[in-house]
């Protein structure tokens, strides 16, 4: 395979920034052509009947991520070693210097936005706009998402630890332009999954007696005469509406001005539990690790909750890369080429629904041969594990994200093959 300097990334990135697809861009990457309101901070407004997010300066920005980037890369399970850490360390001389060149980096390949656990600093120190993460449910149920692990949202208990951890976390972020918005927690699970093969009706009458949630799961059983199978359905949606008011309540409390993005559901969820986030959720967010997004399950989505829907995660694996790919999600194709034009089919497909915001791709780096902590040992990213860019994969990448904001308006038929 081949790969290309860092000082040709950056000509690159001059060429796409100044061509007429391009167009003229504010300090954020919006578009100035797509004029919205000016209000300080990212938000949503739809314009010629297409939802747009609105940067801080008025202008229309279809959010273009990467997930994980991250100096300290993935920690092998066998050795414990990062690898990647140890590649970039020697490389750049400090995470400092690797933040800034990867950065650089990413804005030569067209991407605006760092999306989930991404180093902190990367965003702050560079001027670029990002999400947060905030883990609210998760952090009072550790094994939330590894595990699955439900937690009791009727209890007085989960209201005041969520208000704790978005008073903690994102009100020191309340006055920052560059935040795109916080994801309320990472795949949580809302029913039968990889993980449990139980609904949230009987995991909540599992609990002990007295419980909040396994007064409220009884109450649903009662209303249904017993029947569980009519039962779980309704349950689920109020469980979930639940969860997503709570997570309205602590994060008015704590920052009003940035947008709720959603709490990345693990494949599109149940039509309840979709509804539940009506009215509270600014953009609805779904990992999707698929060849093509399903225009109809984003049309679904994105009437039950009455918001845009942003790609939280989404990749494919190449064959050739050398590593296992054993675990981990998404479809495996034979080479890099093959990640590169599915990447613009992907998007292609994903731009044309009215209903789309945005895209994530996971991740930055390759996940280490011998698996990270929970077994992945696949080919998701830009770079390897030696921080080398697959040339073919990001080129193609560069172009596609130039072009986005046309395909999105219907001015272009679509991408290059």
């Amino acid at each position: 395979m081949s790969f290309t300097t860092q000082a040709a990334w950056i000509a690159v990135a001059a060429l796409v920034g100044a061509g007429a697809v391009a167009g003229e861009r504010d300090v954020y990457g919006g578009l100035v052509s797509i004029r919205g309101k000016k209000t300080g901070f990212f938000h949503v407004e739809r314009l010629d009947g297409r939802a747009w997010l609105i940067t801080p300066d008025g202008n229309g920005f279809l959010s273009k991520g990467i997930n994980h980037l991250s100096f300290n890369g993935d920690r092998g399970r066998k050795t414990g070693r990062h690898e990647y850490r140890e590649r970039v360390e020697k490389k750049y001389g400090s995470a400092k210097a690797f933040r800034g060149a990867a950065v650089d980096r990413l804005r030569a390949w067209g991407f605006n936005t760092l999306g989930a656990w991404c180093d902190d600093d990367a965003a702050r120190l560079h001027r670029i706009p990002y999400t947060k993460i905030l883990n609210l449910a998760a952090s009072t149920t550790p094994g939330a998402w590894l595990e699955g692990k439900t937690a009791d949202v009727f209890s007085e208990e989960f209201s005041a630890a969520v208000r704790k951890q978005a008073e903690n976390l994102a009100r020191p972020l309340a006055s920052d332009p560059w935040l795109l918005g916080y994801f309320t927690d990472n795949e949580l699970s809302f029913g039968p999954d990889w993980r449990l093969k139980t609904t949230l009706l009987e995991r909540m009458l599992a609990f002990p007696e007295g419980a909040p949630g396994r007064k409220e799961a009884e109450k649903a059983l009662a209303a249904h005469a017993g029947d569980s199978s009519a039962a779980a359905p309704e349950f689920a949606g109020a469980y979930a509406r639940r969860y997503f008011e709570s997570c309205r309540d602590a994060l008015r409390a704590a920052d009003p001005n940035h947008m709720n993005l959603g709490c990345r559901f693990a494949g599109p969820p149940a039509k309840e539990v979709a509804a539940a986030a009506a009215g509270i959720v600014d953009v609805f967010s779904v990992n999707i690790y698929s060849h093509l997004p399903d225009l109809a399950v984003i049309e679904r989505l994105a009437a039950a909750a009455g918001a845009p829907v942003l790609v939280g995660e989404f990749a494919f694996r190449g064959r050739d890369s050398g590593l296992p790919n054993s675990r981990g999600a998404g479809p495996v194709v034979e080479t890099q080429a093959d990640r590169a034009s599915a990447f613009a089919r992907f998007v292609e497909r994903l731009l044309s629904s009215p209903h789309a915001v945005g895209y994530h791709w996971f991740e930055h780096q390759d996940e280490p041969a011998e698996g990270r902590f929970d077994g992945e040992d696949s080919n998701y990213g830009l770079v390897d594990i030696e921080d080398r860019p697959y040339a073919i994969l990001v080129e193609r990448m560069a172009d596609v994200n130039a072009r986005a904001e046309a395909v999105a308006k219907g001015a272009l038929g679509g991408f290059k093959r």
